[in-house]
């Protein structure tokens, strides 16, 4: 079974491993989630878009779910 991370990275995009050309995160939001649902719903509570400011946070602006290093590695 798959498990998923919400991953961000600083600058323009993420780094990649040098075997698989795989994403390397610069920083996730620790722990796995069992289901890209699950990952999706915390990306959006760390990205805490507030309709009424009309802003977001900046760290997590651009961070996208991948499946975890311990499964399979890569985009979601």
């Amino acid at each position: 079974m798959s498990k998923y991370i919400v991953a961000g990275h600083f600058g323009g995009a993420f780094s990649t491993t040098c075997k698989d050309r795989s994403p390397v995160p610069d920083y996730t939001c620790g722990h796995l989630h069992r289901s890209q649902e699950a990952a999706q719903k915390c990306l959006e509570e760390l990205l805490g878009w507030d309709k009424d400011r009309k802003n977001c946070s900046a760290k997590w602006y651009n961070a996208r779910i991948l499946k975890s290093a311990e499964t399979e590695s890569g985009w979601m």
